[in-house]
């Protein structure tokens, strides 16, 4: 019986059909203030005042349009102006130029961007509006980004200190009283809720903020809790769940709370995270100091090693299952069903999903558990190994650079249950059909061969009562795959011919003796001594430092809200270890006996595996024989083998300096950081990024930005700044451009100091910065962003002053941009589905340019690879005019430039094509029109 003690069933989510409006249609990090009964008359709808309901948020407002399953999403920092009607005070009139249509049917139930300006009129039901004001201050703050922040903090503040609790709303009336209150956030997956705590003897009083929730107050008896665990909220330790004795059916649907649509007193647990730990402390001070026998020892925080070296003892002799046991370290090493970011985390188990029939006598049938995931495939870990010992002592030092846990993860196992959570990570898409969970092998497999996937499961693959997370009962429209295979439901190994019995095998391997008489140690890895510091290192388990907890320099830097936000976007991205709960290695089950060591066979079945595998190149055609096309150019076929390459040894933080009369030589510069360093006498042990142009480096670290001679790395001046989580950089005379998850910033080296911020509305995937035509007064510039919109911007330069403008550019049914080059008119743009797009500019460049770009023309458009594209330029070989693609599987491949197309589709045959090997994780590439500088 521990059913009582964790949720029986990993089913969390469902789709809410209650209500339309959940905070998972809002940007991350939206506070959502109120919402009012409107009449709407719209572009998003075709009769004027339609029934409706206006919910505001910090960042948009959406509505919700009677009889429609598909709200729409205004973003604020697009509305160009508000202001009500002057002849009617009950009307908002907003004029923007972008809408969102959410859970738009026509795109399959992902969201749909309308380009467009136009007039929202909402009207009130009941008299003068009571947003109207509230919008307003929001469009204002929004409207200045330097103070943005700080104005929304402000109306936040106001918001909640206008929101009293009602002692009314307390179920005893006179015989309770109030021991205290403290604002919490209430913690569900992808959804954090601003709530008030009160505490009284008897009860918890939980309130929401906003009209989010059903009820305005929800409920808990005290005598009712079962245990409550201390918890880290994005490291820092403010955070306790409560968990409850069950009292319903213990299979909760954990989604209609996510979803603003459930009884939160039915849940089974609650995840509260507090302002800092001494505020968690006094509330468990209140909830404790009345609690009598049984009760009291129950309230009492959980002492996690103390209890999981007790049930440590009953797993080994027998009295608990590895399953219960696992879901039990889980819990007791703070993962939680309620957080996405720290999701319980079970071992892949099994290695064989080819086979006809499951053998579990079998050792080869097992995978090796005294490895990490990143271990198992040998060539693959010397390629780490390599990495970590080209990092210098002075930098983060980390084997793996992704995680085995993360919300992406979670949600790439869990996609047909929980569309509306992958919908909001993905910023209203669904992730492209070649990397969605589809095939079982086929993602073991790449968790065995890709150098970015080291993925454990969740627990939903050992429980027979959750097996629906694999069938797409929902019918989401997934779309197709490149081999033209429609995602559907997930397709299943040999030995298993339904979910059911997939999921009730690995169970089975799960309890298996071979599985039993190993799993100790996965469990180091996991909880236990080699988790962490030089023994994990040893172990072939590092991961990087952000995962295990934060450093002085970044729990000082969370009391700024902007860099709180990137803090915490780092956390989600690189995932979070468990805490350690053993800190010897741990004992072996009884029946381990004299079990030969699972997975001890299997590694002739791994190398077998790998010599099969070939990075796809085209979806339509198979890879020729010979990589190039005599008859399209003689002198392309010429190009060199990988081996015949001149290959430079890399290391991480590496530059390179060029000139053109070096190029004409063949010879190159190379210089890396401990070289710059020595030349320059600066630290880089803050590096984030860099950039360069023909006469300059510029790097770019936490607190500044230094710009160095491109010969003699002699410094040249600094900029001091705030540019952490700076992630892309480019540069265009003195100035340099950086883009963080949040912001894009420009510092001008000559002024010393930063000139222009900017909002972006999503994370960025790829930068560059140019000039058009003969105009030397404004740079120009394109950001890719991770919603499928281009971010353009303008800077023109003179009388000492900047001015900047920027917009958005709709690219249509392109996929995430992923790689931008600019060269003289054309644009040639990567994307993540493997495209290449090529556009003219829809400008007349002997004219004075006015302002960001508003548009492009297309020019071609091809498939090219199956993999995203990391760099894509546009070359000329031996007189012919190429593009060069080079995706993030290693593969590298050169096609005609196409010019007087409109974007036909049509699959450009490859000129040729080069494997650099080893699926080299490609990080950074230049080109120059006769060589490719790949990193990795």
């Amino acid at each position: 019986g521990h059913s009582d003690i964790f949720c029986a069933d990993m089913v969390l989510w469902t789709k809410s059909t209650s209500a339309q409006f959940s905070l998972l249609l809002v940007e991350e990090g939206e506070y959502y203030f109120r919402d009012e009964a409107v009449f709407y008359t719209g572009p998003a709808v075709q009769d004027a005042n339609v029934p409706a309901r206006l919910r505001v948020c910090s960042g948009s407002c959406v509505v919700e349009v009677e009889g429609s399953e598909s709200p729409v999403r205004i973003p604020l920092r697009l509305v160009s102006s508000v202001s009500l009607s002057e002849s009617d005070s009950s009307s908002t009139i907003m004029t923007s130029s972008v809408y969102y249509k959410l859970r738009d049917s026509a795109s399959g139930g992902q969201h749909t961007i309308i380009q467009g300006t136009g007039q929202h009129v909402f009207t009130s039901r009941f008299g003068k509006s009571a947003v109207y004001s509230l919008i307003e201050r929001l469009i204002n703050a929004h409207s200045n980004p330097a103070q943005k922040e700080v104005m929304i903090s402000k109306l936040i503040q106001e918001h909640e200190a206008s929101t009293e609790f009602d002692p009314a709303w307390l179920e005893d009336g006179l015989l309770e009283h109030v021991q205290g209150e403290e604002r919490v956030i209430h913690v569900a997956p992808l959804i954090e809720t601003p709530c008030r705590l009160v505490v009284t003897e008897t009860r918890l009083y939980l309130q929401p903020f906003s009209n989010v929730a059903a009820a305005p107050v929800h409920k808990y008896k005290i005598s009712a809790i079962s245990r409550i665990l201390l918890r880290s909220h994005m490291h820092s330790p403010r955070a306790i769940e409560i968990f409850f004795q069950p009292h319903i059916d213990t299979r909760i649907v954990k989604a209609q709370v996510a979803l603003g649509a459930g009884d939160w007193s039915a849940t089974q647990s609650i995840f509260l995270a507090f302002a800092d730990e001494k505020s968690r402390n006094r509330a468990m001070q209140w909830i404790a100091q009345h609690a009598k026998g049984d009760n009291a020892s129950r309230l009492k925080p959980v002492n996690s090693k103390i209890r999981a070296k007790e049930l440590c003892e009953s797993w080994v002799h027998g009295q608990l299952s590895t399953f219960d046991y696992l879901m039990e370290l889980n819990l007791l090493s703070g993962r939680s069903f309620n957080d996405a970011t720290q999701y319980p985390v079970f071992p892949w188990v099994i290695a064989d999903y080819n086979s006809e029939n499951l053998d579990l006598d079998d050792p080869a049938f097992f995978r090796d558990l005294s490895k990490p995931i990143g271990a198992l495939n040998p060539e693959r870990l010397r390629m780490f190994q390599d990495r970590l010992k080209e990092i210098p002592p002075d930098q983060a030092r980390f084997l793996f650079g992704t995680h085995f846990s993360t919300p992406g993860y979670v949600l790439y196992f869990l996609l047909r249950l929980a569309p509306d959570l992958m919908l909001k990570l993905h910023n209203g898409k669904y992730d492209a059909a070649d990397r969605l969970f589809q095939d079982v092998g086929r993602s073991w497999s790449s968790v065995l061969r890709s150098p970015t996937d080291v993925k454990e499961l969740i627990p939903e693959f050992f429980d027979e009562k959750s097996c629906s997370f694999l069938l797409n009962k929902l019918g989401l429209k997934l779309g197709t795959r490149q081999d033209g295979t429609r995602v559907d439901d997930v397709t299943l190994p040999a030995w298993a011919s339904s979910p059911s019995e997939f999921v009730r095998g690995c169970r089975q391997a799960l309890e298996s003796p071979i599985c039993k008489g190993s799993i100790h140690k996965w469990i180091d890895l996991m909880f236990g001594y080699c988790s962490r510091g030089q023994q994990a290192e040893d172990a072939d388990n590092l991961f990087h430092p952000l995962t295990y907890g934060l450093d002085d320099d970044h729990a000082n830097a969370l009391s700024d809200p902007a860099q709180r936000s990137a803090i915490e976007a780092q956390i989600r991205e690189f995932g979070q270890c468990p805490d350690q709960l053993f800190d010897e290695p741990h004992a072996c089950h009884e029946c381990s006996g004299s079990v030969p060591p699972a997975g001890t066979a299997s590694s002739s079945s791994i190398r077998s595996n790998l010599a099969e595998s070939s990075p796809a190149l085209l979806p339509s055609q198979s890879r020729p024989s010979d990589a190039s096309d005599t008859s399209a150019s003689p002198a392309l076929n010429k190009l060199p083998s990988v081996s015949d390459l001149p290959m430079s040894p890399l290391s991480k933080g590496l530059m390179k300096t060029i000139s053109a009369d070096k190029v004409d030589k063949q010879e190159e510069t190379w210089a890396d950081m401990s070289q710059l360093e020595e030349a320059a006498s600066a630290d880089f042990s803050r590096y984030l990024c860099s950039c360069s142009n023909q006469e300059s480096i510029f790097v770019v670290q936490e607190k500044q930005i230094s710009c160095f001679n491109q010969c003699k790395f002699e410094r040249q001046g600094v900029v001091d700044g705030d540019f952490m989580g700076s992630k892309l950089a480019a540069s265009s005379g003195s100035h340099v451009f950086v883009c963080t998850d949040s912001h894009l910033i420009c510092a001008s080296v000559t002024e010393k100091k930063i000139v222009y911020q900017a909002s972006l509305p999503h994370s960025p995937e790829c930068l560059c910065v140019f000039q058009l035509g003969a105009s030397e007064d404004q740079i120009h510039g394109l950001i890719g962003l991770s919603d499928c919109e281009l971010f353009s911007f303008c800077m023109t330069l003179g009388g000492g002053t900047n001015d900047f403008s920027h917009t958005i550019i709709d690219n249509g049914d392109m996929d995430t941009i992923t790689a931008l080059y600019f060269d003289d008119s054309s644009l040639i743009a990567g994307c993540e589905d493997g495209t290449i797009h090529q556009y003219t500019l829809a400008v007349n460049l002997s004219e004075q340019i006015v302002g960001p770009l508003s548009s492009l023309k297309l020019s071609s458009s091809n498939q090219v690879l199956s993999c995203p594209i990391k760099h894509a330029a546009h070359v000329h070989v031996a007189g012919q005019a190429c593009i060069v693609a080079l995706g993030e599987s290693g593969t590298l491949i050169v096609y005609p430039s196409v010019t007087d197309s409109e974007g036909d589709g049509d699959v450009a045959r490859p000129l040729a094509c080069v494997e650099l090997g080893g699926g080299a994780d490609v990080n950074d590439c230049s080109t120059d029109g006769n060589y490719a500088l790949i990193g990795d």
